[in-house]
């Protein structure tokens, strides 16, 4: 039932926040669910997105929102550099229910950090009232009611 609920919310969160790609994880970080991303896309070199999801589980970040290029801001750039693949990446850890990934294009903007706490919010309520077999549209009622 766990799975369901990573993949209904991925589809949710995504709606929700026009992001381009995304993937749901089960609990050992295994992909349930691409959406418009494939198997090439997230075997790539550059594809940091699982190392996102281990940084939101290390930092315990609720929700890990940051982006695909600068993994250590130790390591950032000191100058003003075009990053032309840098892309938008929001992160929700759903526990032992596994994780959702969300990215976009950072010419299509910048998911705004209210939607995506009200989304982790959602997550943990449903995850606390036991609605892991919720539907798209309940998920989004909830949001829709923060």
């Amino acid at each position: 039932m766990s799975n369901a609920f990573a993949v209904t919310f991925l589809r949710m969160a995504m709606d929700v926040t026009g992001a381009e790609c995304g993937m749901a994880l089960d609990s050992e970080k295994s992909v349930l669910a691409l959406a418009n991303l494939t198997n090439d896309d997230i075997e790539a070199d550059g594809f940091a997105g699982f190392a996102n999801v281990a940084q939101a589980y290390e930092f315990n970040e609720r929700p890990h929102i940051t982006n695909n290029m600068i993994l250590d801001p130790e390591a950032a750039p000191d100058t003003n550099t075009n990053f032309a693949a840098l892309r938008v990446v929001i992160v929700f850890p759903l526990d032992e229910h596994g994780a959702v990934y969300i990215d976009q294009h950072i010419s299509r903007g910048v998911i705004a950090k209210t939607d995506a706490e009200k989304l982790m919010q959602v997550a943990d309520r449903a995850i606390a009232s036991d609605m892991l077999g919720a539907d798209e549209a309940t998920l989004r009622d909830l949001y829709d009611s923060l």
